[in-house]
């Protein structure tokens, strides 16, 4: 290496070795994340005893300028190594033999942090849900390589079909999709929950792609799946997003159909089990997500305008802020249809 880079590395070396034994395993061990970390991704992949250890130990690092402190989302602190920092911190990893149990917990974490943020449809990823879930790009793909490389075919499945929001609200239809099929393809297609939110997952994206017939495919076999297992929560949102793709075909009455079967599906459950869907009201709010553009489509101002507004009604009490945005730029939209400028632009404002 030159003397330049030979200089900062033994800087780096001898500021290591200045660390505590403790403090040494955790510095390596952190060195599995790219681009930075939270505290808690510290504490699952560093594993010490306590939540008060691993910070004590993280704030020597930081002060040893191993690590740097910034802000993160929702004023939480966020943690980074410079790359070269990192570099060393990874050979040191190697050197202990606690690489593989490192990636293995850094793997773990976030795949349990994706589905605590994932509560109801994927679809109804809220937006601090998603800023975090970006933040963390980077720690998703080692996860997802890991589970790949490892064979952690269940893990994979779950995590690539919960980043659905990540790859629909960065635009990464490509990347998400090779994800899931991936999954999809190692998976020993056992019916399952996971299962079908994949095929959903892969059928939606498939959709946003524009490739119609791929997406019925996924759909098709994702209903097949979900009527096997009983489950009426994974019905109602395999037909919703079929009807979705109905209207994208231009194929309105199929839509209304499929719609009105979510209706009778969720409708059903939601009075053999109240309180099953806690995300949902009676009807659900994931069939809004079509109707009042389904009405619209058709000339139908008047039923499009009553959809959207009851659509901004269910998704406010679902705690969906883009579900509500999203309702009220169809409403800007037959404002804007009927004449009402200033209302539509109002409401095409306060969505941006």
């Amino acid at each position: 290496m030159p003397a330049r880079q030979r200089t900062m590395r033994d800087a780096i070396a001898w500021t290591y070795d200045l660390l505590s034994p403790d403090e040494q395993a955790l510095f390596r061990r952190l060195a599995v994340f790219a681009g930075g970390f939270t505290l808690d991704g510290a504490e699952a992949v560093g594993a010490p005893v306590g939540r008060l250890a691993v910070l004590d130990r993280l704030v020597a690092l930081v002060e040893q300028s191993l690590v740097r402190q910034m802000p993160g989302a929702n004023d939480e602190p966020r943690y980074r190594m410079l790359e070269t920092v990192r570099e060393f911190g990874l050979e040191q990893l190697e050197v202990s033999g606690e690489a593989n149990e490192a990636r293995r917990r850094h793997a773990k974490h976030f795949l349990r942090l994706s589905a605590d943020l994932v509560l109801g449809p994927t679809i109804l990823m809220d937006r601090g849900s998603l800023t975090r879930v970006v933040a963390e790009h980077d720690n998703v793909r080692l996860a997802l390589a890991w589970c790949d490389e490892h064979g952690e075919i269940d893990a994979l499945l779950q995590l690539s079909s919960l980043l659905y929001g990540l790859w629909v609200g960065r635009g990464l239809y490509r990347e998400g999709m090779e994800w899931v099929e991936r999954g999809l393809e190692r998976s020993q297609r056992v019916p399952s929950r996971a299962q079908v939110r994949a095929l959903d997952g892969a059928g939606r994206l498939a959709i946003f792609q524009g490739d119609y017939a791929r997406a019925a495919s996924f759909l098709e076999e994702a209903l097949a799946v979900a009527r096997a297992l009983g489950d009426p929560a994974l019905i109602g949102e395999t037909l919703a997003y079929s009807a979705f793709l109905s209207y994208r075909r231009r194929e309105f009455a199929r839509a209304e159909e499929l719609l009105e079967e979510v209706r009778h599906t969720l409708g059903r459950q939601a009075e053999c089990q109240p309180g099953a869907f806690p995300f949902l009201t009676l009807d659900g709010v994931v069939p809004f997500l079509t109707l009042g553009d389904l009405a619209l489509a058709q000339g139908q101002v008047e039923r499009a305008a009553t959809q959207y507004e009851e659509g901004i009604e269910r998704f406010r009490a679902a705690g969906s802020e883009w579900g509500v945005r999203d309702m009220q730029a169809g409403l800007a939209a037959v404002r804007y249809l009927t004449g009402d400028l200033p209302g539509a632009a109002a409401l095409y404002g306060e969505c941006l």
